[in-house]
């Protein structure tokens, strides 16, 4: 199961239904969680319904703030919803690898608020003797490490945030890629991660989680396979085809120097998953061409 996790800032842009169904293609995705959309009731669903999955389930934004949107595939898995909170959607999973539980966060920006989801989190842990991961935006980090920049009276890690961790037995899954999922202005910080039990690493030994490019929000998508790596050959990439035309552009140099400049390509260690960062970059080369 390939689950991508994404803080997108806003679904509102005509571009969007198309970056996601190349982010379907690219990374042959099962499952995804897109985290505050800004968007609600109608608007949403007809977004939505561009995407390309076969079920939902949401929790509306309320005006600009919040909204969580999971989206998946059939598949043959049975997913369904045993708690949807306004900062959180806890599902039940039954597929081939067996039973387990996924919690889809997105913790709000205030600190008094992250304490119920905290809390929230903790009652589940009480009961929870299945496999279960943890994933999303939780808006705090765990570790003076995990923030670059800003003053040092600013965020620090958020202590009520670890001893959820360590009241539920957790452990991080870690990442390949750059170190740090949210970045504006000078400040970068983790802020997004997939957390799991001993039961969850134990079933799927060989997941894996990849901070993907950050692409038109200030947060990275995250990307989680269950089962490791893609099967390269099952995916069938679009061919690219370079127009002369482009060189015309007044801003075609600054745009081919400011994508290759980034270390997101070299910190990648899969030959896939460079082919997929390429294929990533040229979208936005060509978005931003238009």
């Amino acid at each position: 199961m390939n689950c991508v996790i994404w803080n997108c800032r806003g679904t509102g842009a005509k571009s969007f239904p198309g970056l996601i169904r190349d982010l379907k293609r690219n990374f042959q995705m099962d499952f995804l969680a897109l985290l505050e959309t800004h968007q609600e009731g109608f608007a949403a669903q007809r977004i939505m319904d561009k995407l390309g999955f076969d079920n939902r389930e949401i929790v509306e934004a309320v005006g600009y703030a919040g909204g969580i949107w999971c989206l998946w595939k059939n598949n043959g898995r049975k997913i369904r919803v045993v708690w949807k909170h306004n900062q959180f959607i806890h599902f039940h999973i039954l597929d081939c690898s067996g039973s387990w539980f996924l919690t889809v966060v997105y913790g709000s920006p205030h600190v008094a608020q992250r304490g119920e989801l905290w809390n929230n989190l903790k009652s589940i842990g009480v009961s929870m003797v299945e496999p279960w991961c943890i994933v999303g935006d939780f808006n705090a980090f765990l570790f003076d490490y995990e923030k670059f920049g800003g003053s040092n009276n600013g965020s620090r890690p958020d202590r009520h945030f670890l001893d959820m961790v360590d009241s539920n037995s957790l452990v991080d899954l870690g990442f390949s890629g750059p170190g740090f999922t949210w970045k504006r202005g000078n400040v970068a910080a983790r802020l997004d991660r997939a957390l799991a039990n001993l039961g969850w690493r134990n079933l799927f030994p060989e997941a894996s989680v990849l901070h993907l490019p950050p692409l038109k929000s200030d947060h990275s998508p995250i990307l989680i396979r269950t089962h490791g790596m893609v099967d390269s050959g099952a995916r069938k990439d679009r061919p690219f085809r370079f127009l002369a035309s482009w060189l015309l552009h007044d801003d075609f140099p600054n745009v081919v120097k400011d994508s290759w400049q980034s270390d997101w390509y070299w910190s990648l260690t899969t030959f896939q998953d460079k082919v997929a960062f390429l294929a990533l970059m040229t979208e936005i080369c060509l978005l931003a061409l238009r």
